[in-house]
């Protein structure tokens, strides 16, 4: 381990600046991937959501963090949590992804 005079971490967790947002997670359903309530989640608009990423989609509640899943032609997002149901999205015009969470920053020390 070395310390660094200068510590930026956009060059550690955005790679497209231009492209990368911050959003405050407000709930505890991700708590079993290691995302919980107060984290900073780093989302990127650029990259094409694949298969198992975590999104930043909204819909008619708001905004929603969930696992994208492609299978046999159809999209779904599926909470973390084992109470909440997967949603269909494919060509459904109430819901959009707004990006795919690359990283989280979690306080060690709140």
């Amino acid at each position: 381990m070395s310390a660094e005079a200068v510590l930026d971490l956009n060059e550690h967790l955005a790679a497209r600046r231009e492209s990368t947002f911050l959003i405050r997670v407000r709930s505890e359903a991700l708590a079993g991937v290691g995302v919980h309530d107060g984290d900073l989640l780093i989302v990127d608009r650029a990259l094409e959501p694949a298969d198992g990423d975590l999104v930043v989609a909204e819909g008619d509640e708001g905004l929603t963090l969930k696992r994208l899943s492609r299978r046999n032609g159809q999209c779904r997002l599926l909470p973390e949590h084992p109470c909440r149901p997967p949603a269909a999205f494919a060509g459904s015009p109430e819901l959009s992804i707004w990006g795919v969470a690359t990283s989280v920053v979690h306080a060690l020390r709140r």
